[in-house]
């Protein structure tokens, strides 16, 4: 997936301070369940790099809509878990 982003995440927020967009990894993950992982990250007291929200993104078959948020890892990895909603 490529993204247009307005500015790189928060240095405090992923660990790191990334020199260029390209240092970080922004892995997208498809849940059945999105509550249950957000809950989980809430418990674990990770800071949200983006709150929880519903994003449209155009694709090659066509828009689709899911429900996200993010969050970077221990390691600072950027962690995207979403879950599809019905389109219509």
């Amino acid at each position: 997936m490529l993204e247009e982003v307005g500015r790189p995440y928060p240095a405090h927020a992923t660990g790191s301070e990334p020199l260029e967009y390209g240092q970080v990894m922004n892995l997208q993950l498809s849940v059945p369940d999105i509550e249950t992982v957000h809950s989980r990250v809430i418990a674990a007291g990770l800071p949200l790099l983006v709150p929880m929200g519903i994003r449209r993104y155009q694709t090659h078959v066509g828009p689709i809509s899911v429900r996200q948020f993010v969050v970077a890892d221990p390691d600072g990895f950027i962690v995207r878990p979403q879950q599809d909603l019905p389109q219509g």
